[in-house]
């Protein structure tokens, strides 16, 4: 996850940090006190080629009026080892926060796609991945843990020492596939004023598969993700399912 927005606030990790262990393949997903996470029936959707992610990907002729779709740069498809997410945050609940925002697929796809002026704000970093069966079951089963309570800051790496971001959950339309909608706010790393940077992340799952959107912008300008944009991006990757693909959950 190198590409901007994201990479402006999480330069030290986003280069790469390696995913925790795969888990229950039979675990529920949680539900969601206050709207963050959307407790729906899992996907029974086995890991895609990186061709079906790439077919995946929303178009020109998908997206509103206007927009650009920018693929990722060179750096964003091979990442550098880096040290385990949850030593790099200090605890397990914040390394599975850590681990969800710079995690490698199996195998991946991502564009970013720009609404207007090209600003922060107006841009939704998309990251589509799979991975072996139960690892996002898992991951999405200790992410909505983790930003339900189980870790309000988290401790990244930052150049000879570290910076404290504040992770909260953030309510988001009700989806058809399980998804937990974060924020994590910097107060250090504002641009345009002194409030800070926010950076708003949305983890759908869609069986062996995720998708993972992210948008930034100066926390007083309150960034929020694209409903329309997360919504026929998650239409798109499910309508991906064919008999031909193997079904790992259920």
């Amino acid at each position: 996850m190198s590409w901007a927005p994201t990479a402006l606030l999480l330069t030290a990790v986003l280069s790469g940090c390696a995913s925790a262990p795969g888990g229950r393949p039979d675990a529920a997903a949680p539900p969601s006190a206050s709207g963050g996470a959307s407790p729906r029936a899992w996907v029974t959707l086995g890991p895609l080629t990186e061709d079906q992610l790439w077919a995946a990907r929303l178009v020109a002729s998908d997206l509103p009026g206007g927009t650009v779709v920018e693929p990722p740069g060179p750096a964003a498809r091979t990442q550098s080892a880096t040290p385990d997410a949850e030593t790099a945050a200090g605890s397990p609940e914040c390394g599975s926060v850590l681990a969800a925002v710079t995690e490698q697929p199996r195998a991946r796809w991502g564009a970013v796609y720009v609404v207007g002026n090209n600003t922060l704000g107006n841009r939704t970093e998309v990251d589509l991945g799979s991975f072996d069966p139960g690892r996002v079951r898992a991951r999405f089963d200790a992410l909505s843990a983790a930003v339900h309570g189980g870790c309000p800051r988290l401790r990244i790496p930052a150049g000879s020492g570290y910076r404290t971001l504040t992770v909260r959950e953030v309510p988001f339309d009700r989806l058809d596939v399980p998804a937990v909608c974060f924020a994590l706010d910097d107060p250090s790393g504002g641009f345009a004023s002194t409030g800070g940077l926010t950076t708003v992340v949305l983890y759908a799952a869609l069986g062996d598969n995720r998708v993972r959107f992210a948008t930034a912008d100066d926390t007083g300008k309150a960034p929020a993700l694209r409903a329309d944009i997360v919504q026929a991006q998650l239409r798109k990757l499910a309508a991906q399912a064919s008999p031909g693909t193997p079904s790992t959950t259920g």
